[in-house]
């Protein structure tokens, strides 16, 4: 039956006859993250399951994983661990090893790329990797902060170029999803990313915590106009000259240091028609906003640079029909949240205001209010990121 699961990933069935079949808590387990996948549920219905499903994996993810030892960090995603984050040493020892404990996993996130090592030996390591056959299993990969430290300096130097020409040399052609995050991705690091594009074709892209000049985003979106879900950078990107990022049927973006103006202009592009998940981070919510509206979009979170309850008070103005999950961090007031709390309140499934006025204490629809810490994102080769997520 495991192996129906594996042969068939994207249908449920497999999985239910699996859940059926092993019972017990660990079936329950996939019974409730494939409804909770599978969507359409109530507000109340979604914050009993998940806290249901919380529980479960306080009390048993290790075990279920099958990765102790193996990896540093696992994702549950409809019943079975889809995405893990290991150590690139560990990793490289056996990947067949840590793919085989998983066998549905197909999102990897390797770290601590110079743990022990120097960079020369570090990019071999990553290499074999890349070369093993296992690998060619893995659909979304992130590289995590590939940085070496120079022992007679001290200096930080960073490899997200190095990591870059790798990935270009290989190909990894069967790679859809592709993260790097920090190491500075430099000029050299985006042609060998566009140099990829022979080889792959990316759905998805996250290139978190790099200082991205416009002109070699503009050109790294044409070499890959497939892409649908953006991460880009910590600086603020000039919109105005993006077109071809804001002309095209986005479904996740996430941009550093906005303005209203981009927001604006955003929100009257053709991507606003698609979007489902939305972060904007360190965002100056200074200007005015009118006639913003994204039908499509379940997922927002607002990092905000400043004192913003003028723009949390037109946020509650704006049209979001299908919004489930809103995160707002920090700088609101009580009395702007529960504005939109009571705007809000009654169709989301998620609202997180951890990081706001803290003596503003309550609950929508009973539930809503996030409890756990959110985990890390791991890399997964078709959902979009969420608000909260279910992890080791």
């Amino acid at each position: 039956m495991l192996e129906q699961c594996v042969a068939s990933p994207d249908d449920d069935e497999p999985r239910l006859v699996w859940a059926d079949a092993i019972g017990g808590e660990r079936g329950e387990l996939v019974v409730l993250q494939c409804d909770l996948a599978r969507g359409g549920l109530a507000p109340r219905e979604v914050a009993v399951r998940r806290r249901r499903e919380r529980e479960l994996l306080a009390r048993h993810g290790a075990g279920w994983s099958g990765l102790a030892g193996l990896a540093t960090r696992w994702n549950f995603h409809r019943g079975f661990v889809e995405s893990v984050r290991v150590e690139l040493g560990a990793f490289a020892r056996d990947p067949g090893a840590v793919l085989a404990a998983v066998p549905l996993a197909t999102g990897i996130a390797i770290t601590d790329l110079c743990a022990a090592r120097r960079a020369p030996e570090a990019l071999g390591l990553l290499g074999s990797v890349f070369a093993h056959p296992a690998f060619r299993r893995v659909r979304a990969l992130e590289i995590v902060e590939p940085v070496d430290l120079d022992p007679a300096s001290g200096r930080v130097v960073p490899l997200a170029d190095d990591v870059a020409a790798l990935l270009a040399a290989y190909g990894v052609g069967h790679v859809t999803a592709l993260g790097i995050t920090g190491g500075s991705l430099g000029e050299r690091g985006m042609e060998a990313l566009g140099a990829l594009a022979e080889h792959a074709t990316l759905s998805r892209l996250w290139l978190r915590d790099q200082a991205l000049r416009t002109d070699d985003v503009r050109v790294l979106l044409r070499r890959f106009p497939d892409l649908t879900t953006l991460e880009l950078g910590r600086d603020r990107l000039e919109l105005g000259e993006l077109e071809v990022l804001l002309d095209r049927p986005l479904r996740s973006l996430t941009l550093g240091k906005q303005h209203t103006e981009g927001f604006a202009r955003l929100a009257a592009s053709t991507a606003a028609t698609t979007l489902e998940h939305l972060a904007l981070l360190d965002f100056d919510a200074s200007g005015p906003l009118t006639d913003i509206r994204f039908p499509a979009l379940h997922s927002l979170e607002l990092t905000l640079a400043g004192p913003s309850d003028r723009f949390v008070e037109q946020l509650a103005s704006f049209e979001l029909p299908a919004l489930r999950e809103l995160a707002i961090a920090p700088h609101a007031s009580a009395r702007t949240l529960s504005q939109i709390a009571e705007r809000f309140g009654r169709q989301l499934d998620v609202l997180d205001v951890r990081s706001c006025d803290t003596t503003w204490q309550g609950t929508i629809a009973g539930e809503l209010l996030v409890e756990d810490v959110t985990p890390p994102r791991l890399p997964h080769p078709t959902a979009p990121p969420r608000l909260a997520t279910s992890s080791r």
